[in-house]
């Protein structure tokens, strides 16, 4: 059975209440509470000065966090900035840059988490370009008087835009 949780104005209520000498009864008939709540929150002002235990457990579930938001957002910066960034290498800038240490595992679960996935990176968006082919084709036609001189090969190159690595990181439902 899911657990109900009170708001703390409540039971800060429930005390006001109790001041002014109402009645336990009366009280959970009106702010709809049940009578263990009450005297619960009764007993705690009284030993604590609070409607809540201090010693209640009040972190989120499971294993504290490594990575603050910052770190998170160092992350997602440096991911824009250089989508084929390897995930040592992005180990190693978060220790120069924010002098936090998270292992390999922990970043690609934080990657995970912001449903940034690895993907392969399309090179030839990058690198096509209508304005230097035409400059090209101007060139050769210059430089050749006899078109039956021109021997193409292949018409891959690689240039400084070409990246050397094969796979990125973007979105999910971004190309990289």
């Amino acid at each position: 059975m899911p657990t109900h949780t009170v708001p703390n104005d409540t039971k800060y209520q429930l005390l006001i209440l109790h001041k002014q000498g109402r009645s336990i009864k009366d009280i959970c008939t009106v702010l709809s509470v049940k009578k263990t709540l009450a005297y619960n929150t009764l007993r705690l002002y009284k030993n604590f000065g609070t409607v809540t235990s201090p010693y209640a457990y009040s972190c989120s579930v499971g294993r504290p966090r490594i990575l603050s938001q910052e770190d998170v957002v160092f992350i997602c910066n440096m991911i824009q900035q250089h989508n084929t960034i390897y995930l040592d290498k992005l180990q190693k800038e978060l220790w120069e840059k924010r002098h936090m240490y998270a292992t390999i595992s922990i970043i690609s679960r934080a990657l995970q988490h912001l449903e940034i996935m690895r993907k392969g990176v399309s090179f030839s968006a990058a690198e096509r370009s209508d304005e230097l082919r035409a400059l090209y084709m101007n060139w050769i036609g210059a430089e050749a008087c006899d078109m039956e001189m021109l021997l193409f090969v292949d018409e891959a190159v690689k240039d400084q835009r070409t990246s050397t690595r094969p796979c990125g990181w973007s979105t999910q439902g971004q190309c990289c």
